[in-house]
């Protein structure tokens, strides 16, 4: 089992269940945008096209490119390319006096479980739908793609080093036995002629390729953090039974979690392709939270507001992946979003999107440009591309309005409706 690279206590009330004698933080991390002081990075070695399985289909059923090539290993310039950006943001982040760990370099081979088959593992590069470090504890999620569910073995090499700490990791559950059985997945639900407009349909049913009274499962992108608080998507990788575990496991170290729906969103998973929280409210000043357009004016975004963050709508992306013929990835445009706060002023950005760039700098935000686009191909953003192990900070309330976390599932997916 991983350990829980931790040692030390937490400040506040709200966290001080966290407290340990030793008083040296191997991990702690509250919100995404207190100062960084170490962080994972991914890595591109290894990584192939998913195959063809529920969960993936889900998000890919409308791109062909990506479809023709499921299951198959990645060509070598690409991930030469990819990993050459990798590297690039790893040094980027030393070079600011940031630790930076790397995952450990696995053969990507086929995995046969007790209740299915996989001809391919996914990849290594986005450690941020593995983990969740949530102040000083890591949670391995229970990813519900087959060809992710032996992804964490890359990074438990490093738990090693805090087993003088005498830590542990938390492991939700089925993430111990990577069950995932057929039962989990909606039947059906990837037939042809599926089109945008019944997909919406679909999602203001909250009807997802997984459903509930299986087991539970989660990403661990699909949670967001924002100090006592951490907002969980309601979506193709998350049922409630995933947000029920998640929330009991948080609410014994007085973080509330709360479960939120985004109907606007084709193609619903991971919570950071959606909504950024890059600077939080203090004193007289307000937050700042960077938000895709479809979602502008959800409830939750509104929440936001009512809580003196201003809602910072993301300028329209340039759509580079609907004209690459080559692009074999699930990503759309917004993930321009996607985007790593190394504190509350500094923001690193993908270089192409100028446009976003030039938005936070109004803002004035300090934007750290770098090359990404080869990456994105690989299953995600420069947010997706990390995991947090430290940040300087403490737990702090930021909304002083929001008492949802008193509610059932179903009241709190009302509320956001």
């Amino acid at each position: 089992m991983l350990a829980r690279w931790l040692r030390g206590g937490a400040r506040g009330q709200a966290c001080r269940r966290f407290s340990s004698a030793a008083g040296q933080r191997v991990v702690w991390a509250w919100n995404e945008f207190d100062p960084l002081e170490e962080v994972i990075v991914g890595i591109a070695d290894g990584s192939a096209v998913p195959p063809d399985e529920p969960g993936h289909m889900s998000k890919v059923w409308h791109l062909p490119g990506t479809i023709a090539d499921m299951g198959k290993m990645r060509p070598a310039d690409k991930v030469q390319k990819a990993g050459a950006e990798l590297d690039n943001f790893a040094a980027v982040l030393e070079a600011r006096g940031i630790t930076v760990r790397r995952p450990a370099k696995m053969p990507n081979t086929a995995v046969t479980a007790p209740l299915w088959e996989s001809p391919v593992m996914n990849g290594w590069t986005c450690p941020r739908d593995t983990l969740l470090v949530v102040g000083n504890e890591i949670i391995e999620a229970p990813l519900c793609w087959r060809s992710r569910a032996y992804e964490k073995f890359a990074y438990r090499h490093k738990g090693a080093e805090a087993e003088h700490a005498g830590a542990a990791v938390h492991v939700a559950p089925p993430a111990t036995i990577g069950s995932i059985p057929d039962e989990l997945f909606r039947p059906g639900y990837n037939e042809p002629g599926m089109t945008m407009e019944r997909r919406l349909e679909q999602m203001a049913r909250r009807e997802f390729v997984t459903v509930d009274g299986v087991e539970p499962v989660f990403d661990a992108a699909d949670a967001i953090r924002c100090g006592r608080d951490v907002f969980v998507l309601h979506s193709h990788t998350c049922n409630v039974l995933g947000f029920e575990w998640l929330k009991r496991h948080l609410a014994l170290r007085g973080v509330r979690t709360h479960l939120v729906t985004m109907p606007t969103v084709h193609n619903p998973s991971h919570i950071d392709a959606s909504i950024m929280p890059l600077r939080p409210p203090v004193g007289n000043e307000r937050g700042v939270m960077l938000v895709a357009p479809p979602v502008a004016d959800s409830p939750m975004v509104g929440l936001f507001a009512e809580n003196r963050w201003d809602i910072l709508r993301c300028p329209e992306p340039d759509d580079w992946m609907s004209r690459d013929p080559d692009y074999k990835g699930k990503s759309s445009k917004w993930i321009a979003i996607n985007v790593l706060a190394l504190d509350n002023e500094t923001v690193v950005v993908a270089e192409h999107d100028e446009a976003l760039i030039k938005a936070l700098e109004e803002r004035h935000f300090k934007c750290v440009a770098i090359p990404f686009k080869n990456v994105i191909e690989f299953g995600g953003g420069i947010h997706c591309g990390t995991q947090d192990v430290r940040r300087r900070g403490k737990c702090e309330d930021y909304f002083p309005t929001l008492r949802s976390s008193d509610m059932t599932s179903d009241e709190q997916l009302r509320s956001f409706e």
